[in-house]
């Protein structure tokens, strides 16, 4: 596989998982994304995993979407990305990296000080840490389809460093 494949299969599921990870099931995005989840015959497609992975993935994929717990995704996604107590996979980077384990701590300032001397203009409200793993997905794919010399860094220094174990959580 060349890197340009890979770095395409990474758009590809960063733009899948992102706004499922940051926006409300309910979103016009989301549910865009949801309905066509829903209808996979497999994931074969996915880009990532061995088959047994991806079969795995499926089968959670279909059961989650089901007309039985289909209703729930909006308290799920509360429960995982707003509720009020205690994450138990919280989506913020700092929370990993910083020593306080604090949202918008010295590595949230860190990754918007190298997208500042980057040139990389995103457009987060001050209240939205740009470390959110939703947005810290869709930022990759923004960095890979318009800035595919920065990603390397950007796994690198701003999201492998803690991505791991969040997904390990959730």
């Amino acid at each position: 596989m060349t890197s340009e494949e890979l770095l395409e299969r990474v758009a590809f599921a960063g733009s899948v998982l992102g706004p499922l990870m940051m926006e409300a099931p309910d979103s016009p995005r989301c549910l865009s994304i949801i309905d066509q989840l829903a209808v996979l015959d497999s994931l074969g497609e996915w880009p990532f995993g061995s088959e047994d992975d991806r079969a795995l993935a499926y089968d959670l994929i279909a059961r989650g979407l089901s007309a039985e717990y289909r209703p729930t995704l909006k308290q799920e996604y509360t429960r995982l990305f707003i509720g009020s107590s205690k994450f138990q996979a919280p989506p913020w980077g700092s929370v990993y990296l910083d020593h306080d384990s604090v949202v918008f701590g010295d590595s949230t300032v860190e990754l918007r000080r190298w997208l500042k001397a980057n040139g990389v203009d995103v457009l987060y409200a001050e209240k939205e840490p740009p470390d959110q793993i939703g947005r810290a997905l869709l930022l990759l794919v923004y960095l890979v389809e318009e800035r595919p010399d920065l990603v390397s860094a950007y796994l690198d220094d701003h999201l492998l460093p803690w991505a791991p174990r969040f997904f390990e959580l959730f």
